[in-house]
């Protein structure tokens, strides 16, 4: 069964929805649905699939639209289908080039003055202490891949409470022995301090985001997202993770995998080159411990004036309130979007090896036609008149082989 609102609806009848949150699950689950559908998204992520197999070599494939997999179509057994795979060290190679020399950041003071410089100076260090905690090098370099085998790569940098040092490292450790000390609190007191005593500052996070994840109404490729209105991540999360972060969690339940898009891409990609060469994903709808997490940030509007963000997982409302990026930040989503070639007219960029697949094929093609015809010519065919008293096994391609037959069939 696909992921559909009714479907949603269903799972969502295990808990009371508030009114507020109503609209905003049904908002969700209906952008999801469309882009999700065929006419939108469903025809460049195909392509990507095909991308990223040429990518690891299973070159002799096609798309099944019925089965919505990579399928290998049969063939005899003396063809031959040989691979040799230079898109890879091609994508390898461009990679590597758009991501040899690390940018450097530098802060501009508004003014000669002393202050404007310190300023300068210390922000400057604040991006240098950014770069490294948030090991920029290594985001740049996984969404670079993803622009050469997809088109799209995001950076989605956001803020994130679980990371940075804990308060009590920052505090000293003589504050739990002061709170300790004050025979005044009561031991609920206490015990709520140490509690906040251990948590994190939070830190600035930098990621690399999958095309296949993200879905928008995006018309241009615009790094600033001014045409579009709304952004969804879908992600695949474990039950633990869910009901650890969101009071709601309690109510989210697991999917099966192929209800699960995030999941289902995700598992398609580590499964793509299996014991036959190709995908080894089976049709079967596996249960897992885990539900597909949609995250949507909208645009402020006449309706929502400082923009909203919406969290649901199976039918379950996880969160709904102001988006903190347009309330705050004067931004309105926390994603980047890099295209490796961008394409008028349409979000989603062109990548390095959807270019690279026509002339791989044609290669593999000849070399296989080389190899073929010098196996032909090697070993070529025999015409034995029936009676003649020759084995199966005697034509064999051993030098000076004696075949014995009987002259008088």
């Amino acid at each position: 069964m696909p992921l559909t609102r009714e479907y949603f609806a269903q799972q969502a009848g295990r808990y009371k929805v508030k009114k507020k949150d109503e609209e905003a699950l049904g908002l969700l689950l209906d952008r999801w649905e469309l882009s999700t559908s065929e006419a939108t998204k469903y025809a460049f992520e195909r392509q990507w699939f095909v991308n990223l197999a040429f990518y690891a070599g299973v070159q002799n494939v096609s798309w099944n639209h019925i089965s919505r997999r990579l399928e290998e179509p049969p063939a005899p057994s003396w063809r031959r289908r040989y691979v040799a795979n230079l898109i890879l060290p091609m994508v390898q190679r461009s990679v590597a080039k758009l991501t040899a020399e690390r940018p450097r950041t530098v802060v501009v003071p508004n003014s000669p003055e002393r202050d404007d410089v310190n300023s300068a100076t210390v922000a400057t260090k604040v991006l240098e202490h950014l770069y490294t905690e948030t090991k920029i090098d290594d985001v740049v370099r996984d969404v670079a891949m993803w622009g050469a085998l997809c088109g799209t790569g995001y950076f989605k940098v956001h803020w994130d409470p679980d990371r940075g040092p804990r308060i009590s490292d920052v505090l000293g450790g003589d504050v739990k022995d002061a709170l300790s000390a004050e025979k005044q609190r009561t031991e609920e007191k206490l015990t709520s301090d140490r509690q906040d005593l251990d948590l994190r500052l939070g830190e600035v996070a930098m990621e690399a985001v999958s095309p296949f994840k993200i879905y928008t109404d995006a018309p241009t490729p615009s790094v600033d997202w001014k045409d579009a209105t709304w952004v969804i991540e879908g992600t695949e999360r474990p039950l633990d993770y869910i009901r650890e972060r969101w009071d709601n969690g309690k109510f989210v339940t697991a999917e099966s995998s192929e209800r699960t898009p995030g999941g289902w891409w995700e598992r398609r990609l580590s499964n793509l080159v299996g014991p036959t060469g190709v995908s080894s994903a089976s049709g079967q709808e596996d249960k897992t411990d885990s539900a597909v997490v949609l995250e949507m940030w909208e645009k402020p509007g006449p309706t929502h004036p400082r923009g909203r963000y919406v969290v649901a997982a199976n039918g379950v409302i996880l969160d709904n309130r102001v988006n903190v990026y347009a309330d705050e930040l004067n931004i309105w989503n926390p994603y980047i979007p890099w295209h490796y070639i961008e394409m008028p007219g349409r979000h989603w960029g062109i990548s390095l090896v959807e270019n690279l697949i026509a002339p791989q094929r044609e290669y593999n093609i000849a070399r296989s036609q080389i190899i073929e015809s010098k196996n032909l010519m090697s070993k070529p065919k025999w015409v034995v008149p029936k009676g003649a008293g020759i084995p199966d096994t005697a034509l064999t391609s051993e030098p000076g082989e004696v075949v014995e037959y009987n002259p008088n069939f």
